[in-house]
């Protein structure tokens, strides 16, 4: 009796192992090896605020919030520290900065392409163009 009880046991853990298993392979080949080749990042658009630092530039980034009771819209700025390789990109720049991995404990944004370069003034022209302004008004009190 004791011997044919055994036998029940031994049967019953056996046909749980065996259940379980197949379940663990159903589920594995459920499951879709999901691989991506290419994973979209996160890219902002903003303004080169600074460009003193070796390899590094500071961007500054606007957007538009609402208020959630009040639904009035108001700007908010941030600002990004991007890497910038090269050291091609200047003040005023508009550019597109991509995230990355950790390059440095600030860090974690590169420039990846810039979309409107900035405008570039010299001071005589300033200077010019605030003379000839200047004879204009004197030549109008005489």
């Amino acid at each position: 009796m004791i011997s044919h009880v055994l036998k029940l046991c031994k049967e019953k853990v056996k046909k749980r192992k065996t259940k379980s298993a197949k379940r663990k392979a159903k589920i594995r080949i459920r499951i879709p090896a999901l691989r991506f080749k290419f994973i979209m990042k996160h890219q902002l658009t903003g303004k080169i605020v600074s460009d003193k630092m070796d390899k590094t530039v500071v961007v500054l980034v606007e957007r538009l919030k609402e208020h959630p009771k009040y639904r009035r819209r108001y700007k908010v700025s941030k600002k990004y520290k991007a890497h910038d390789e090269k050291g091609e990109y200047k003040i005023g720049d508009v550019v597109v900065i991509e995230e990355c991995r950790p390059i440095s404990a600030d860090k974690r944004w590169k420039v990846v392409k810039e979309v409107v370069a900035a405008e570039v003034k010299d001071k005589e022209s300033k200077n010019k163009k605030g003379k000839k302004e200047g004879d204009q008004d004197q030549d109008k009190e005489e």
